[in-house]
């Protein structure tokens, strides 16, 4: 296993591309893949095509190989119908050059269309190889740490277009350069593509040699790209420059492609979804001083509410695995890569408090009757290791839902009336001193489409207009969460929005989700995670967690709140 030696997160992202690409050669290309193997799931950005996944997989392939014995390099790369031009080494990567066609079963260059292939130069750059007794950990220690930007190129762009880089990586990348150099150059003159690949460290250091080979050399942007994979974001451009860092190289974005796994923290590294800088914005002070900076200074300074030190150059896409679909490959226009990065971030750093919380083996009473929370509850469960019960509480919804005016009150209202029930009717029937370690989670859900609530269907024929009306269209789920301490009498509660976009739907699939009776009991009618529906949707912004009526994320959080001790209020003027 060419990536046995790396970190386990990085590690995974090269394994899960190379799972993608074991298991695509099994299928038949340029038929689309199976989508029990793997999906795009988003129309925001172009989405890869399966000769152009299969290519990212091999190059993947290529990337580790770095990793391997130099005495077993040359032989791999005869294997994959290559051969080997150049390697080195320095005390921070390990490169190699080879020549070839680099093909996914004969489909074509990762990006190439037209499937003929032609023959290209790759440039391999490896991470960090901590475990390398030749590594210099210290020194590469050093040269990271001096993460603050720096100029970058300036001698090859305009005042208004200038790049600002990570101050030691460039030095890095400067050296590996002049050692290339030759190489890129021939390849310039003979008209080859060039395609340089890294892991880690290794795929920072090939964004910003890509970018010296653009800048300086003028290597044509139509044979020149870059693939990444869990690398962290080392490359922007200005605060006072007028262009982004791709606009600035004069690329197309699909020229630079970066994978990014669902929870690796390093490529969220030194992006505004880094996760201390997540962490730090949730401080007020810090919130007043990033929003200063950015009237100061304006939108591109960094240390600002959207720009941390760096930025996504080029296209980002993000590898999910559920246990349903197998491999997902979410490709995110600029929009929503705050929103998906930084959820997958804030999920992480609930873990370790959630995990100590589950440590006290706490009682957690669902007060729902809705099958998908269960699911999702179950799930969760799993994951911690503890148990649950769920009680329904008996309330009449639709009483309660003209008291309130938007859909966000009336999903707290909702979710506070069907704890309030479930309490009382825990207290009426048990001990409190029993019920000292007992947490009770509601929750409750609408559904807006076209600015209009909608609950759980009335009927049939309701349940029909509404299914039928989110063919090729889009819906929003608001729904809420009320997690309460019931010895303690503590309570926490929010409010998590997600949008779902869905492909057309077939005639008859109202017909045949009313039939079977699931999308009744859900609001809107809406069931994104039933067999018959999850094919269609094309995309959620936000977590399906959410959609399918239960934030976990923003549960556990809540959890961790309702257990907080609460100080008691200051006694009043007079007393003692």
């Amino acid at each position: 296993m060419i990536s046995h030696q790396l970190p386990l997160q990085p590690a995974r992202t090269l394994q899960a591309l190379r799972t993608v690409w074991s298991r695509a050669q099994v299928s038949a290309p340029p038929q689309p893949l199976p989508r029990a193997q793997i999906r795009c799931l988003s129309t925001a950005v172009p989405q890869l095509t399966a000769p152009q996944l299969l290519n990212a997989a091999k190059l993947a392939k290529l990337s580790g190989a770095c990793y391997l014995p130099e005495n077993q390099l040359q032989g791999f790369l005869a294997g994959e119908s290559l051969q080997l031009h150049a390697s080195g080494r320095t005390h921070f990567t390990r490169w190699y050059g080879a020549e070839g066609i680099v093909t996914g079963d004969g489909h074509g260059l990762a990006g190439d269309r037209d499937g003929l292939g032609e023959m290209a130069h790759v440039i391999a750059l490896r991470g960090v190889a901590w475990r390398n007794q030749e590594s210099q950990l210290f020194r590469l220690w050093q040269d990271l740490a001096r993460f603050w930007p720096a100029p970058f190129a300036d001698d090859a762009t305009e005042k208004t277009a200038r790049l600002v880089a990570h101050t030691g990586v460039i030095e890095m990348a400067e050296e590996v350069f002049e050692t290339l150099r030759p190489s890129i150059q021939e390849c310039m003159q003979t008209s080859r593509k060039l395609i340089l690949v890294g892991h880690s460290l290794g795929g920072a250091l090939a964004v910003l040699i890509c970018t010296l080979a653009r800048l300086r050399l003028h290597y044509p942007a139509s044979q020149l790209q870059c693939f990444t994979y869990g690398s962290p974001c080392v490359l922007a451009s200005a605060a006072d420059s007028t262009r982004t860092a791709i606009q600035v190289l004069g690329m197309r974005s699909a020229a630079i492609q970066n994978f990014v796994l669902e929870n690796d923290p390093i490529p969220r590294a030194m992006l505004s979804v880094d996760p201390s800088f997540v962490y730090l914005k949730r401080f007020s002070a810090v919130q007043s001083l990033l929003e200063f900076r950015e009237r100061w200074l304006g939108g591109q300074a960094i240390f600002s509410p959207k720009r941390f030190l760096y930025e996504n150059v080029g296209d980002v896409h993000l590898i999910l695995w559920r246990s349903r679909h197998g491999l997902q490959v979410l490709p995110l226009s600029p929009e929503e890569i705050q929103d998906q990065l930084e959820l997958a971030t804030g999920e992480m750093l609930a873990r370790p408090a959630a995990a100590a919380f589950f440590s006290k083996k706490p009682h957690i009473i669902l007060g729902s009757a809705s099958k998908s929370r269960r699911k999702l509850l179950d799930e969760t469960a799993k994951q911690y290791q503890f148990e649950y019960e769920a009680r329904a509480p008996d309330i009449d919804e639709k009483v309660l839902s003209r008291q309130a005016a938007d859909p966000s009150s009336l999903v707290l209202t909702l979710g506070r009336f069907k704890a309030a029930k479930v309490f009382q009717d825990l207290v009426n029937t048990q001990k409190v001193e029993d019920l000292q370690n007992t947490y009770l989670v509601t929750a409750d859900q609408v559904v807006m489409f076209e600015g209009c609530i909608r609950e759980k269907p009335e009927d049939d024929a309701q349940a029909r207009r509404f299914i039928q009306s989110y063919s090729g269209a889009s819906a929003r789920t608001i729904g809420s969460c009320v997690c309460t301490s019931i010895a303690g009498g503590n309570f926490s509660e929010g409010i998590d929005v997600a949008e779902v976009y869905f492909k057309p739907f077939p005639d008859d699939l109202a017909d045949k989700l009313i039939e079977e009776g699931s999308v009744l009991q859900c609001a809107g009618g809406l069931m994104v995670e039933h067999p018959l529906v999850a094919p269609h949707v094309d995309r959620v912004v936000g977590s399906m967690d959410s959609v399918m009526g239960l934030s976990r994320q923003m549960m556990l959080h809540l959890l961790i709140m309702a257990a907080e001790p609460r100080s008691p209020p200051p006694p009043e003027r007079g007393q003692r």
